[in-house]
C-alpha cells in the first residue's frame, strides 16, 4: 500500500468536496463511490490514512443530496449510520449481555428476576 499515494488522493478528494460543494450532488455514483472506499481506508492499518479517510467521510455531507436533504441533515444521518455499524461491531466482538436461559436478568450476570435488590 502506498501510504503517500492514498494520503495525497483523499486530501485531493476532501479539497474537492469542498470547493464544489452542494455542485456535486448531482453527482450520486461518485459521492456513494467515494463513501465506500473512505469506509475501506478506515480499515487500513496506517493511522494517517485512517486520519484522511474520516476527513474525507467528514466532508462528503457538504456536497448535498440529490434528495434535497440539506448538509446538516446529511451530516447527522452519516454520524447516526456510523454509530450504528460501530454498535453492531461492538456488540459482535464483546457482547454487554449473556445469551442464556438460566434466568439471569440481562446485563447482571447470576442474577435472576426474582432476586431482590436491597
Amino acid at each position: 500500500v502506498h501510504i503517500q499515494t492514498l494520503n495525497s488522493a483523499m486530501k485531493a478528494a476532501g479539497s474537492l468536496v469542498t470547493l464544489f460543494g452542494t455542485k456535486l450532488s448531482r453527482s450520486t455514483s461518485l459521492l456513494l463511490d467515494l463513501h465506500t472506499q473512505s469506509l475501506r481506508f478506515l480499515t487500513v492499518s496506517d493511522s494517517s490514512v485512517q486520519e484522511s479517510a474520516a476527513r474525507l467521510l467528514s466532508l462528503l455531507p457538504l456536497a448535498g443530496g440529490v434528495d434535497r436533504k440539506s448538509p446538516s441533515d446529511l451530516w447527522n444521518i452519516q454520524v447516526s449510520d456510523i454509530l450504528s455499524a460501530l454498535s453492531r461491531v461492538l456488540e459482535a466482538v464483546a457482547p454487554l449481555t449473556k445469551n442464556n436461559n438460566s434466568g439471569s436478568v440481562e446485563g447482571f450476570p447470576g442474577r435472576d428476576s426474582t432476586t431482590k435488590t436491597p
